[in-house]
């Protein structure tokens, strides 16, 4: 089975896969870039970036991967084309029949770290740290805790032994996520 995780950026959208039947060489990561000939135009940067992906994820002889995206952030930079993008990856992954989990940010950050309020800086670390993932780029390294994350989601999804590899806090984000949310009743 291969976990993908991506980072999504309009400039590097970081994207990591790991080969769950090939734990030593298992694991390929690409930064992907919006094409040149596409940078002039917002929408079609954006859809260069989700092509990417999808070429990469249908390559011959892939089993269908479990897909994790960090969801987004709220933050006053970058909404709307960080909406944008999550958005056209979303339909393009729909389209080519793969289905996905959004992770908020803060579980990804406690699933690698132990705490939701980790900076970048402890992620490129705590991926080495943790896994041995070496890796000098953030996205790269968010890319990688992501499909670590969607990983554990499987094994939880599917009652595997594997669970009893997890941290206590990793457990307690897996656990989290993997509950339903009680609806909010409108009075």
């Amino acid at each position: 089975m291969i976990c993908v995780g991506l980072d999504l950026s309009v400039t590097a959208t970081g994207m990591v896969a790991i080969d769950e039947d090939d734990p030593f060489s298992g694991v390929q990561s690409w930064i992907i870039r919006p094409e040149k000939s596409m940078l002039s135009d917002p929408i079609l940067k954006k859809m260069s970036i989700a092509r990417q992906i999808a070429v990469i994820l249908i390559r011959p002889g892939i089993s269908k991967p479990i897909v994790g995206i960090e969801g987004y952030s709220y933050s006053k930079f970058g909404m709307a084309e960080s909406g944008e993008l999550g958005g056209i990856v979303k339909a393009e992954l729909m389209c080519v029949n793969f289905e996905y989990s959004i992770f908020p940010p803060t579980s990804i950050k406690k699933f690698a770290c132990g705490s939701g309020s980790a900076k970048k800086e402890l992620m490129i670390a705590a991926v080495f740290k943790r896994w041995t993932f070496d890796t000098n780029d953030n996205n790269l390294a968010d890319a990688f805790a992501i499909a670590k994350l969607a990983q554990a989601m499987y094994w939880r999804k599917e009652g595997s032994a594997n669970l009893h590899h997890l941290t206590s806090f990793q457990f307690d984000v897996v656990e989290n996520l993997f509950k339903p949310k009680p609806k909010k009743v409108k009075k």
